[in-house]
């Protein structure tokens, strides 16, 4: 099983900051979706999703929520991933994109127009849920 953390970044608008991946990625290239990667070898997924934070944003989670753990296959490779997020109070400027082709902030009717695999569109309809029932 392919382990992989992931995290979701959203401010007070309830935008969502989302990665384009490069067109030569290895998985779902030229596709929109969440900033994170695999496990490494005796690390949790919430130490992988702070260290990809960083390496691919140049931030440090404070106090990320875990919203789901979720399988789904990429070919014949069986995957797991971890999903946390955050709320973003910071510079944005204060962001690097250090991993991708692009980034953006987007709401609800933006994300569904983007090119984007059907479970990280499940992850982010978990996310979507519980931010309604945290904050109706």
């Amino acid at each position: 099983m392919h382990l992989v953390a992931l995290m979701v970044l959203f401010d007070a608008d309830g935008l969502l900051l989302l990665q384009d991946r490069t067109d030569d990625a290895p998985f779902f290239p030229g596709y929109w979706g969440l900033f994170g990667g695999a496990l490494e070898a005796e690390e949790t997924p919430l130490q992988a999703v702070t260290r990809e934070s960083w390496e691919e944003l140049c931030y440090r989670p404070q106090q990320p929520s875990f919203i789901l753990e979720q399988d789904f296959q990429v070919g014949e490779l069986a995957c797991r991933k971890y999903l946390y997020a955050e709320l973003y109070t910071g510079d944005r400027a204060d962001l690097q994109l250090r991993e991708g082709q692009g980034w953006g902030w987007f709401n609800e009717a933006q994300i569904s127009q983007l090119l984007m695999t059907d479970h990280d569109r499940t992850a982010l309809a978990a996310l979507r849920d519980q931010m309604l029932r945290t904050n109706p």
